[in-house]
């Protein structure tokens, strides 16, 4: 017997609810539109079509994906960051409304400081899925970015991103742990700004995370270290020698690292009293230092 998509959508709410998953009502829905490939306002002016077996079939298929709390964007494959469509799956972070914190505080930046004579250059530390590298060049044309991971599957997703996106001849990517990489291959290169998200969760505290988390997505993007602080460590003892002068570092952390990374970059001696931007939860999310 068919249902009607309002049927369909009560049972894998239920469904997904029954599993833990948090957001069961919006996942059901977006599975569905993904399937579809309806927007939410068509899927509800359709809301009593019967759709064929096969699709229904389909579509349960999924949300039995979605219950093993497989994480929904690693599902459709796709996710929405700074406005644009990325294409996610485990070999990369699933980028999060809080990173695009870090992109609007760089992209002010850019906005209220002189241009430099021949367009800024950026290095990303840990590019992932190239959210953050990306981002930057769909919004300004006048910058350059070198991004860099330990991952090569990382910088795989990264360059399939950025040439799905338009921007591919103006990010060059590096296999790169930190800053090790680039001492090997290109030590005299100097950039006016440095940003990164690095992992920044206590190693105690992952197995605390939801299963779609602690599960799946990879964990050295993750796992900051005992403290959370190891990759603010290592960035902090290279940073400066690839920053030109009154160059700018700019780092996601966590909610409560705001004074230790603050800490970290005040005991280099190198750098200005460092500034902490919010998210639109009100949490502490980037610091932002430039170099003396």
């Amino acid at each position: 017997m068919s249902l009607e998509i309002k049927e369909m959508l009560r049972v894998a709410e239920a469904r997904l609810a029954d599993a833990g998953c948090e957001e069961a009502k919006a996942d059901a829905e977006e599975l569905l539109c993904f399937l579809m490939k309806f927007d939410r306002t068509r899927l509800f002016v359709n809301w009593s079509k019967e759709p064929d077996e096969k699709l229904c079939d389909a579509y349960f298929a999924l949300l039995d994906e979605r219950a093993s709390r497989k994480p929904l964007h690693y599902i459709i494959g796709r996710r929405e960051f700074m406005g644009l469509d990325f294409a996610v799956d485990e070999r990369v972070l699933i980028p999060r409304q809080d990173t695009e914190c870090l992109v609007e505080a760089l992209l002010a930046y850019m906005e209220r400081e002189k241009k430099p004579l021949r367009g800024w250059r950026v290095l990303e530390i840990g590019v992932g899925s190239g959210a953050i590298a990306v981002s930057l060049c769909k919004n300004r044309a006048d910058l350059r970015v070198k991004a860099t991971d330990i991952s090569r599957a990382a910088l795989a997703a990264a360059r399939e991103n950025a040439a799905a996106l338009g921007v591919r001849d103006r990010i060059r990517f590096a296999e790169s742990d930190m800053f090790d990489g680039l001492r090997a291959g290109l030590g005299a290169a100097k950039y006016h700004i440095i940003a990164s998200n690095p992992p920044y969760i206590p190693s105690g505290a992952l197995r605390t995370l939801a299963p779609e988390i602690r599960e799946h997505e990879p964990a050295e993007a993750l796992d900051g270290g005992a403290d959370g602080l190891d990759a603010y460590r290592r960035l902090m003892e290279g940073a400066h020698l690839y920053l030109v002068k009154k160059g700018a570092i700019f780092f996601e952390i966590g909610f409560d690292q705001a004074e230790a990374v603050s800490d970290l970059i005040k005991k280099t001696g190198r750098y200005e009293a460092p500034s902490i931007f919010k998210d639109l939860s009100g949490n502490d999310r980037v610091v932002f230092a430039r170099a003396m």
